[in-house]
């Protein structure tokens, strides 16, 4: 029964809230899970990069000096999705965000076979670090601050 609901719950998108929130027990399992039930992980990472640029523009308008709810309401952010974006807003600065972007283009060159290395264990240390943890480095660039 646990087996059949954990499998229920194995969307992308919910991954990345999870990523987005902290809760790497959570995120590695569902990680895991998308990787057995035979997802690519490129789908997984496209779609993780296309809310990650999302973050990354509203935290460079919030250190600008707009309100966060304009923000919000000018990316279109739902009710629902708010605490996961305010979540990695509160944990990463604007340069932690961008650092994770540098991180990302050597995952894709991995994920498309330009450079030799496991992509689903490149993918899970990277949600790792948007999520707050760091397992080890992944482009050779030291990083700083909080989770890196």
């Amino acid at each position: 029964m646990q087996a059949v609901s954990d499998s229920a719950r194995f969307d992308v998108f919910s991954l990345i809230e999870c990523t987005f929130t902290g809760n790497t027990e959570r995120t590695l399992r569902m990680l895991r899970g998308l990787k057995s039930e035979g997802i690519e992980p490129l789908i997984v990472f496209g779609a993780l990069m296309w809310e990650l640029r999302q973050v990354c523009s509203m935290a460079h308008e919030i250190s600008a000096g707009t309100a966060k709810e304009k923000v919000f309401a000018a990316f279109r952010v739902w009710p629902q999705r708010k605490p996961a974006i305010n979540a990695i807003l509160n944990r990463l600065n604007t340069a932690q965000l961008h650092s994770l972007l540098h991180t990302a283009n050597t995952i894709d060159k991995a994920l498309k076979g330009a450079i030799r290395s496991n992509s689903w264990e490149l993918l899970e240390n990277f949600m790792f670090r948007i999520g707050g943890i760091k397992l080890q480095s992944i482009d050779g660039v030291s990083s700083q601050g909080p989770g890196f």
